[in-house]
This record gives C-alpha cells, sequence and structure tokens, in this order.
C-alpha cells in the first residue's frame, strides 16, 4: 500500500513515508522535518493530508501511546511526561484528554520506590536531598512532600 502511495522517486510524501518508518512522528514534528528538507509548504500539506486520510499520522493515537509508555516505564512523574509530549509537539487538548484519569497514588508509589532505592543505604537523608530528587524526575510538589514525610516518619 506505501508502495502505491510514493510512485515518484523523491516526493514530499515519500520523505515523509520515509520519516515515519524510522519511528512514529507527530503531525507538527513530520510538518518541521519537511520543511527543514526543503519542501514547499503547498507540497506539504498534500503529503500530511493523505498521510492523515490513510492512517499513518494519528496524534491522538500517539499521544496515549506514548502517555502509557511513559507511564509503564515508572521512572518519570506527571511534569516531566508533559513536557515530553509537549516536546513532541501534541496538542495540549490531546494531552489533557489522557491525564483526566491519572492515577497520583500510583505515581507516589513509583516516587516512594525511586527514593527508597535510591536513598537505601544513607541514615539519614537530608530532605532537600530527596526533593531535588524527585522533583528533577518530574513528580508534583504534592507527590514529593508525600514521599518525604514516609520517607522521614513525618505525619
Amino acid at each position: 500500500m506505501l508502495k502505491k502511495m510514493i510512485s515518484n522517486s523523491s516526493t514530499a510524501l515519500h520523505d515523509a513515508v520515509k520519516l515515519l518508518a524510522g519511528r512514529s512522528l507527530s503531525e507538527k514534528e513530520l510538518l518541521t522535518k519537511l520543511r527543514q528538507k526543503g519542501w514547499e509548504e503547498q507540497e506539504v500539506s498534500a503529503a500530511l493530508d493523505k498521510l492523515r486520510l490513510r492512517g499513518y499520522i494519528n496524534d491522538e493515537a500517539l499521544c496515549r501511546q506514548l502517555f502509557t509508555a511513559y507511564i509503564n516505564s515508572s521512572k518519570h512523574g506527571l511534569k516531566y511526561i508533559l513536557a515530553k509530549l509537549k516536546n513532541r509537539g501534541l496538542d495540549i487538548s490531546l494531552i489533557q484528554n489522557e491525564i483526566v484519569d491519572y492515577d497520583y497514588q500510583s505515581e507516589y508509589e513509583r516516587a516512594l520506590i525511586m527514593a527508597q532505592r535510591k536513598f537505601a543505604r544513607q541514615t539519614e537523608v537530608a530532605q532537600d536531598k530527596i526533593a531535588r530528587f524527585l522533583l528533577t524526575k518530574g513528580f508534583t510538589n504534592s507527590t514529593v512532600v508525600k514521599v518525604i514525610n514516609e520517607i522521614t516518619g513525618q505525619v
């Protein structure tokens, strides 16, 4: 099916398909890459329309896929995930649709496990050290405070 779409040797559509063969891209990422290759706006627009029509670019599905992958990696918090999705050029409304059912308890549990692993061998851990570690991983402020209270035995 793709070969039918790319009958000419070098078109914006051909370049777009080659880019998508490497990894899934958002529409904005694909647009940027095609512009960098020197394609005219009209050719780029036509290529994106064809790809969208055939389902080769779907920002909603990409957003869902990336959000799930970041959550399942268990290495980062919501703030980090949101920043990564925005950097991929995904629309804020798509991102907000994904975080509607976000499990903050799960984020707390991931953050607690990470902090316990990181500081397991230390008898006394400074609260600011825990906070810096978790904040750089993109965990929310409320999650960081709860983890610090749990680790230091405060209520």
